[in-house]
């Protein structure tokens, strides 16, 4: 099983980010990622869809509000590894434009050698959509549609045209197309209902957000069944799942258990969302401890 952190995204601290994900790639771990948000709304009304983890309190949610922006920090952190797979879980997709985006992924996809991970999904927080100006309507079916958008314009068969429901335009040439055949990996983000049948029919890895291992197992059952119903094969999705893990002192012990959980529920890449301090060194100890750990159980 493949092991990513999640960035100090919420420093706001390029030396910190930088020498976090130096340390990440010199301590073996496969990726870094970060999450996707242009504003942070003062006020929110829209449900979110992991209620264990916000109760109606922002802070809980966004105890900072210093959110850098998905694609300029993945090719910040890009430049400065050589090794790591860069991530961000998710993108929103109906939050941005599928042209442009398919543009930058394919920028970022050729500079960094291949190493980006397209994490998608249809989002929740409608506060931001209005603040961007975006439909919060049918984000569904707009996510459907920029996903096909998007592996049309990382085609080597330029140039390309789109004539879809929300999206027209064309002929162009958008090139040059991705270094990573097809694109940047599409891992669907999600486990509801409509995000495992997207998946499905469109995903090359499922990435699950803060699911209990026995959780986890279920809905990649559930994947499975929607994966044949689809003409695909069972195990053909990478299965992926971003959680929080406290890597302090004997927290580490517990964490190790749980590594080994999702590894048996069949997880392929698990992210580590850790709740460590804002101090680089502190975050970089805790990476540390917790590779250790694993090493050891390892031999």
């Amino acid at each position: 099983m493949k092991i990513g952190l999640q960035l100090p995204v919420f420093s706001g601290d390029g030396v910190a980010i930088r020498d976090f994900a130096v340390a990440a790639e010199s301590l073996g771990y496969d990726s870094v990622w970060t999450g996707d948000h242009y504003v942070i709304p003062a006020t929110i009304e829209a449900p979110y869809p992991y209620a264990w983890r916000f109760a109606g309190d922002l802070d809980d949610l966004f105890p900072v509000k210093a959110f850098l922006e998905a694609i300029a920090l993945c090719g910040f952190v890009a430049g400065a590894t050589e090794r790591l797979q860069i991530g961000v879980g998710v993108f929103v997709l109906p939050m941005r434009n599928p042209v442009a985006l398919a543009k930058e992924l394919a920028t970022l996809d050729v500079l960094s050698g291949g190493r980006v991970i397209a994490g998608v999904g249809a989002g929740w927080l409608a506060e931001e959509f209005h603040a961007l100006g975006a439909p919060y309507d049918e984000r569904g079916a707009r996510t459907d549609e920029w996903i096909e958008i998007l592996r049309s314009l990382w085609s080597p068969d330029q140039p390309v045209a789109h004539d879809g429901r929300f999206h027209r335009f064309g002929p162009v040439h958008c090139e040059p197309v991705p270094v990573t055949p097809g694109g940047p990996p599409i891992w669907v983000g999600g486990h509801t209902a409509a995000a495992l049948r997207r998946c499905a029919r469109v995903g090359v890895g499922w990435h699950a957000i803060e699911l209990s291992p026995a959780d986890f197992a279920a809905a990649s059952t559930r994947l499975d069944e929607l994966l044949v119903d689809a003409g695909r094969a069972p195990r053909e999705v990478v299965r992926t799942v971003a959680t929080r893990l406290r890597l302090g002192g004997d927290d580490v012990t517990a964490a190790i258990e749980t590594v080994a959980a999702y590894e048996d529920a069949g997880c392929d890449h698990l992210v580590v969302v850790s709740t460590a301090s804002r101090s680089v060194a502190e975050n970089i100890g805790r990476a540390q401890r917790l590779r250790d750990a694993l090493a050891t159980v390892a031999a």
